[in-house]
């Protein structure tokens, strides 16, 4: 990371904690809160973007993969101020914990993991990263559903949080979360395709990894095609939505099994 790379980071990172405080401090004035985490976000997206296509250096560890997930969740909370035309109580969490990122990020940098890797390579990394936390984001939508459904059919066992928003918007929340998921999944299954032609091999390898990621990727378009044609929600979306993003950690935890066992 360059000098003026690690200071446009620190301005970025006071800008996210700054603006976590104002959300805090003040209730009013949406419109201009929704355009200013709008500018910030995007801004601070240039920041990412730009240096990993066009650095000779490819940077990326823990940390730096938290501060891309910890964007695409500002992301999503801002598309959900957006179309809400309110401010989530949990923007200003995310916004904090974005801006402790990008500082910790910035102390202890990542390590160079390879100087040649080409821009579809790591296209194919990044929208892979994404459309994982993306699917996780989005499970963790579906299970606040069923929790919330399953309350409201059986209020005796438990008893709806009421400062929740209602079912109607939170399956309007999933919709889109899983619109977005799908896209980046089938960035990443097409990504993946572009690679391993470029490297020579067949278009598809049929391991694990490809294996559980592709029944994800079935198992969303499923999801998405059955809302748009047939109007599923409630907790038979909810149910395959975490369904999908169990594929997904065996598919994580599989890669982790053949590096770590097999391969050691």
């Amino acid at each position: 990371m360059t000098i003026i790379e690690n200071n446009l980071s620190i301005l970025h990172a006071f800008g996210y904690i700054l603006l976590a405080i104002l959300l805090w401090k003040t209730s009013g004035k949406v419109f201009l809160s929704i355009m200013l985490s709008g500018s910030l976000v995007a801004l601070h997206g240039m920041g990412l973007l730009l240096p990993w296509f066009t650095s000779i250096d490819f940077e990326f560890g823990l940390l730096k993969a938290f501060v891309w997930i910890m964007w695409l969740a500002a992301i999503l909370v801002c598309c959900e101020a957006f179309f809400r035309k309110i401010i989530p109580k949990i923007m200003p969490p995310i916004f904090m914990l974005t801006g402790l990122s990008i500082i910790l990020d910035s102390m202890y940098p990542s390590s160079n993991l390879a100087n040649d890797l080409s821009i579809t390579f790591r296209f194919h990394i990044l929208i892979a990263m994404l459309s994982y936390s993306c699917l996780v984001f989005t499970s963790v939508r579906a299970l606040t559903i069923h929790f919330q459904e399953n309350s409201l059919r059986n209020p005796k066992i438990r008893t709806p949080d009421l400062s929740l928003p209602s079912l109607i918007e939170l399956d309007a929340s999933l919709h889109r979360l899983l619109l977005v998921t799908f896209a980046l999944l089938s960035g990443t299954v097409l990504s993946g395709v572009v690679v391993n032609l470029e490297n020579g091999r067949i278009p598809l390898v049929f391991d694990h990894k490809t294996f559980f990621s592709l029944l994800a990727w079935l198992l969303i378009s499923c999801i998405v095609f059955g809302k748009l044609f047939f109007g599923w929600r409630g907790r038979m979306v909810a149910k395959m939505t975490m369904i999908g993003s169990f594929l997904v950690i065996l598919s994580y935890l599989g890669t982790q099994f053949v590096i770590d066992v097999v391969l050691a």
